[in-house]
């Protein structure tokens, strides 16, 4: 992970008004300055942007939009805990610290999230796992998912960045047991194979 130098949002994003009179960037344009500049040598490239972003069609606003081709992604903070963030100035000077750690919390998980997207991983639906479907309708729905892999998304996670052979490696060294699978046949007919395991 490296952090490069902040790229300027200039005329090339064009600005327009959300309904709710928010001023806006256009996410795919972004998106492809970010293709142009992005190094190709790297597993994927994310953009952090305070700024509000909206699609091309259908929707008001987003938080985010990814191009799974060039492996690029752009991601707003604009509407994330948006009911904390209009109360008035006494109450938002008291809540601010909790916010940027609430917020900082918000933000690893997505980009983790869409990090592991990126590199091919699909939602998770077997047990409780950062990759698990998408929550809530707020951005800040993240919260409820753990930030902790399941064993599955896990293995898959060593396996992408080739630490499955060193991992293997340990794990299957000296004292570990063996696995028998056995065919049984009754009456002519073969069932199902049999797992016994041996230390």
């Amino acid at each position: 992970i490296a952090l490069v130098q902040p790229l300027p949002i200039d005329d090339w994003a064009p600005l327009r008004k959300s309904a709710d009179g928010r001023a806006q960037r256009g996410a795919h344009f972004l998106l492809s300055h970010l293709a142009g500049c992005s190094d190709v040598r790297v597993v994927c490239t994310l953009a952090v942007t305070g700024v509000d972003l909206y699609p091309p069609r259908t929707f008001d606003f987003i938080t985010g939009m990814t191009d799974t081709k060039n492996r690029i992604g752009v991601f707003s903070t604009a509407r994330y805990f948006g009911d904390k963030r209009q109360n008035n100035k006494d109450e938002r000077l008291a809540i601010d610290m909790d916010l940027k750690r609430l917020l900082s919390v918000c933000l690893v998980k997505v980009l983790v999230r869409e990090c592991l997207k990126l590199c091919g991983f699909r939602e998770c639906l077997l047990v409780e796992c950062l990759m698990n479907p998408f929550p809530g309708s707020k951005p800040e729905a993240i919260n409820q998912l753990p930030l902790e892999l399941c064993p599955i998304c896990m293995r898959k996670l060593l396996f992408m960045t080739q630490e499955a052979k060193r991992f293997s490696d340990r794990l299957l060294g000296p004292g570990f047991p063996t696995i028998d699978i056995s065919t049984r046949q009754d009456r002519g007919q073969t069932q199902c194979g049999l797992l016994t395991i041996r230390t």
